[in-house]
């Protein structure tokens, strides 16, 4: 058996550091399965995306989609899909 270079060597654990770091970072962004889903409808006030919907998505995910957070002024309301949280909520935003 021949073998690896030592140039090869190094391409190979280089290949190999990346594609574990690749894995991990997938699985750290991954939305943890105990967090409270729902299905988001925003109102015609919402900085982003305005009088929309997202599906199956955690409060982060629609603060970010919508960008509102604290306020006084209704940004977006939740009904719960999924988890142990409340079965509905809203996002303020605002002064």
């Amino acid at each position: 058996m021949k073998k690896l270079s030592s140039k090869s060597k190094i391409l190979l654990g280089a290949f190999l550091l990346g594609s574990s770091i690749a894995v991990a970072t997938e699985l750290a962004n991954q939305p943890n399965a105990q967090e409270t889903r729902y299905d988001w409808e925003s109102t015609s006030i919402a900085p982003e995306n305005p009088s929309s919907s997202l599906q199956n998505a955690t409060t982060q995910e629609a603060i970010d989609h919508y960008g509102c957070e604290n306020g006084a002024n209704v940004c977006a309301n939740g009904e719960k899909v999924s988890g142990p949280g409340p079965d509905a909520t809203t996002l303020n935003f605002g002064l």
